[in-house]
């Protein structure tokens, strides 16, 4: 397994981040959050691919990506009401009574970020039910 890395300049002007003139973000954290849910390719175009994994965690690994070691936060969970095939690498399949952890619930319009089996995604919300059992 071979990684090679790129570097990505992020400027900051006027309160905004930004990696290129056309989209801007209120936040660093928000411009990596999306960047991971949507390819570079729009902005370089021989980066067709989400942001992966931190260059420290590339440098130290020889295999695939190890799980973050900081703790991700998960806004309740969802179950699966019907099974979904992800399209491409950015999306999360699903079977029908899968537990989904919900990292996100800001992503495109009608889609959620999640975790299930270790694997994180894009899905579309109404595939399944959030659990609320956690908020009584």
């Amino acid at each position: 397994f071979k990684v090679e890395i790129k570097h990505i300049k992020i400027t900051s002007a006027e309160g905004l981040f930004r990696i290129n003139e056309k989209k801007a973000f209120k936040g660093l954290i928000d411009l990596v959050e999306f960047y991971q849910t949507n390819t570079l390719k729009e902005y370089f175009k021989d980066l067709d691919t989400p942001l992966q994994f931190p260059f420290k965690q590339a440098e130290q690994s020889a295999g695939p990506p190890a799980p973050a070691r900081h703790s991700v936060r998960y806004f309740g969970t969802a179950r699966a009401r019907y099974d979904f095939s992800a399209r491409d690498r950015t999306e999360l399949s699903l079977r029908e009574g899968d537990t989904v952890k919900i990292i996100s619930k800001k992503a495109s319009n009608g889609w959620w970020k999640g975790e299930v089996y270790g694997r994180v995604g894009l899905f579309p919300a109404n595939y399944v039910e959030e659990d609320y059992s956690d908020y009584c």
